[in-house]
């Protein structure tokens, strides 16, 4: 079941699940410090390419709105792919 917010479309549970799974399969990896980060084979993740890989591996969705070798907080935040349920001041 998916539901939508602002236009766009919630992944399923199943894909969430995913996406979850392989983040947490990254635990203990060491940080990556370079900007080439939209290589997802890596053993090495920086935060930006973590969560880019976790959404392009696990449910195939591309959270990344530029077009550069790189994915930054700022593309993520901008990308067609994501909403924000709730903001913390």
């Amino acid at each position: 079941m998916s539901s939508t917010l602002k236009g766009k479309t919630r992944i399923s549970d199943r894909k969430q699940q995913d996406v979850v799974g392989f983040a947490r399969g990254k635990i203990g990896s060491k940080y990556a410090y370079t900007l080439d980060n939209k290589s997802c084979g890596n053993h090495d993740y920086n935060c930006s390419q973590l969560l880019y890989c976790a959404y392009s591996i696990g449910a195939w969705i591309y959270v990344d709105a530029s077009t550069d070798a790189f994915v930054t907080p700022s593309d993520i935040y901008h990308s067609d792919y994501v909403f924000y349920i709730k903001t913390v001041k």
